[in-house]
């Protein structure tokens, strides 16, 4: 027989509604630097801060912008976990220019 045991858990929040003027700067944002691509809300199935921020009323969203080849999404968590810093700033300039978006 196995036991299972909840020890702790993030508190319980509704989500980001996708319909607000932040998803929408992280959507524009999210176009510009990859043209073509889609944004979906999905249900993550680990834990994070969001939640926590949700709890207080402050916007959340758990997005890692960057585009990746699938050797590099097959090794994340993985023993040999990399990705490429040009990927990585291309990411950070999505953020940037969502906080841009998100200041006019």
């Amino acid at each position: 027989m196995i036991e299972i045991k909840i020890i702790k858990e993030t508190p319980h929040v509704k989500e980001t509604p996708i319909n607000s003027i932040h998803f929408n700067n992280l959507n524009t944002a999210i176009q510009q630097n990859y043209a073509g691509s889609k944004t979906a809300p999905i249900l993550l199935p680990n834990i994070n801060d969001t939640s926590y921020f949700r709890k207080v009323g402050v916007t959340s969203f758990s997005v890692v912008p960057v585009q990746l080849d699938r050797k590099y999404l097959e090794s994340i968590h993985n023993y040999n976990e990399r990705i490429p810093k040009d990927i990585l700033e291309k990411g950070k300039d999505t953020y940037l220019r969502f906080i841009e978006l998100s200041l006019n």
